[in-house]
């Protein structure tokens, strides 16, 4: 019988592992996060929707458990103490609007037009739909070479503040039915007592065992996962929850200078758990009613009124415009995959009904479906609702004070700082504007003598603006590959419908861009050829130099 039991967990797990890698690979080719993957392998080989390959969902959720430890230890190395202590007063402000002034924000409405569910539930479903998965934002961010913008720089400063407000939400979470203020506090201060001796032995005792067997690798692993296991064993008998302790594991080795190795080296081993564990979230979803499909729907869009109106609220207080916090307001909009942690938690204390955790389920889907369109076209939002509402006349990021410009630079890299500063030594009356996306560059290169105006290359309406410049010249000092939602054939296109009168120059580093760039008609400068043409001279020279010695 034992043996039975054993051969259907491990055909279970399978068919699990199967489906699971065939549907990763789809949405990879679907530009969709690989969670969805897994949970709609889930659906598809369980009993609910799909065809019942896999009939016991507790043989998964055995494995799963030790997955959610996991994730949790990771989630907690991506926790960085220090950013959370150096955060800006603005994100602070933000943080705390958006988290505690939305969750109640949501509260109070899901009171008001859901009077069915408990009081409990709504705070689950409140807290849990306010959070932003930071593992789909920060991809895209990057991606976009957005991370270094304001509005990135807020949507990562409130991403590690809505984790840390997540950290607390579970050391409280365990005794939320028996509310008591001493439980509570009990709980709270065993959390952060056991945080300080987790910090403090990875400092000056786990770091230094780690230094000592860098070198080995299969040591590394298993001295991180033992600790990991042993911070989440201690936390379950302070009764603080296992779970919770092994996001302490991992926050308090967050800081170490191994943090990066340790997550390298463990991931193949967490992906396997993880996997299982988000599988197993789509086994137990059951067949999905209209009425939950649309209650989901109705859920998600209280959340992005919510997040909007906690975000944007503070434009004038915060003096930044409002298109910093539009964006990242869309910016927050994919519901974390720290809320079905929460709600599996929330559900296992009894705390919740599994249509709750259901509930937060399909609303995460979908807004991990929707989120990767939103996040990359967040400035073709704001532009598209700039027109409507004339948020444009209220932020002086869109205008420059020149009537006209001698030289318009589109973007701005270090090849752009070079024309800059050299063109203003041969001509210093020379009106340059800098059209770019990152307001951070904004007095870098008002002390180059250059004016900034914020402007979205892939969107044609914001190029359209700029033609009140009337430039005599443009050049894009960008190569092809950090041109994000448009190409450069697409946008020497536009450059020519926009400014038939201008002489527009672009900088590219193959012979088969500048030939199509020289047929679109625009003015080439290679930089692999000047370059290369630099090296060859610097070495004919040093060889003629010794021979002649």
């Amino acid at each position: 019988m034992e043996n039975t039991s054993v051969i259907k967990l491990l055909t279970d797990i399978a068919i699990s592992i199967i489906i699971s890698g065939f549907m990763a690979v789809f949405m990879n080719y679907l530009k969709q996060p690989l969670i969805i993957g897994y949970i709609i392998s889930g659906i598809i080989i369980g009993p609910g929707i799909g065809f019942g390959w896999v009939s016991d969902a507790t043989n998964i959720e055995t494995i799963s458990e030790i997955g959610l430890i996991f994730l949790l230890f990771i989630i907690g190395l991506e926790i960085n103490l220090r950013d959370v202590i150096k955060s800006s007063k603005k994100i602070l402000i933000l943080s705390f609007s958006q988290v505690f002034g939305g969750s109640l924000l949501f509260f109070i409405i899901l009171r008001f037009i859901l009077k069915d569910l408990s009081i409990l539930q709504t705070i689950y479903i409140s807290f849990c739909l306010n959070l932003t998965s930071t593992l789909i934002v920060v991809k895209i961010l990057k991606d976009k070479f957005e991370t270094q913008t304001i509005a990135g720089k807020f949507t990562i400063g409130i991403l590690i503040m809505q984790d840390l407000f997540a950290i607390i939400f579970l050391s409280f979470q365990k005794n939320f039915l028996n509310p008591q203020i001493s439980l509570l506090l009990k709980s709270y201060f065993y959390t952060i007592g056991l945080l300080f001796v987790s910090y403090n032995f990875q400092r000056f005792i786990l770091s230094k065992i780690i230094h000592s067997y860098s070198k080995n690798t299969e040591l590394v692993i298993l001295i991180a996962i033992s600790y990991c296991f042993l911070v989440s064993m201690v936390a379950d008998i302070l009764g603080v929850s296992k779970d919770m302790g092994a996001l302490i594991a991992g926050v308090s080795i967050a800081n170490s200078p191994y943090t990066e190795e340790i997550v390298a080296r463990i991931s193949s081993i967490r992906d396997f758990f993880v996997t299982l564990f988000f599988v197993s979230l789509g086994l137990k979803l059951p067949s999905i009613s209209y009425n939950i499909l649309l209650l989901s729907l109705f859920l998600l869009l209280i959340s992005a009124i919510v997040r909007f109106f906690t975000v944007v609220i503070y434009h004038r207080i915060l003096e930044t415009g409002i298109r910093p916090l539009f964006i990242t307001a869309i910016n927050l909009f994919p519901i974390s995959e720290f809320s079905l942690v929460i709600t599996s938690l929330g559900l296992k204390y009894m705390h919740i009904l599994e249509d709750t955790v259901i509930l937060v389920l399909i609303t995460m889907i979908i807004s991990s479906i929707i989120s990767p369109y939103l996040i990359n076209y967040n400035n073709s939002i704001f532009m598209f609702f700039s027109r409507i509402f004339g948020f444009e006349n209220k932020n002086d990021d869109f205008y420059t004070k020149s009537e006209q410009a001698d030289v318009l630079i589109l973007g701005y890299n270090m090849i752009a700082r070079e024309v800059i500063l050299n063109l203003k030594k041969k001509m210093e009356s020379l009106k340059i504007v800098v059209a770019d996306f990152n307001a951070e560059n904004k007095k870098v290169i008002k002390g180059l003598g250059g004016e900034w105006i914020y402007t979205d290359f892939s969107v044609y309406d914001s190029l359209k603006r700029l033609d009140k410049l009337k430039p005599r010249i443009i050049i894009l000092p960008l190569i092809r590959v950090f041109l994000k939602g448009t190409t450069p054939e697409k946008l020497a296109l536009s450059l020519k419908s926009i400014f038939p009168y201008s002489v527009i120059i672009f900088v590219c580093e193959s012979d088969s861009d500048e030939e199509e760039f020289l047929r679109l008609g625009v003015k080439v400068v290679n930089i692999s050829r000047l370059t290369s043409a630099k090296i060859v001279r610097d070495v004919v020279g040093l060889i003629k130099k010794e021979k002649t010695n």
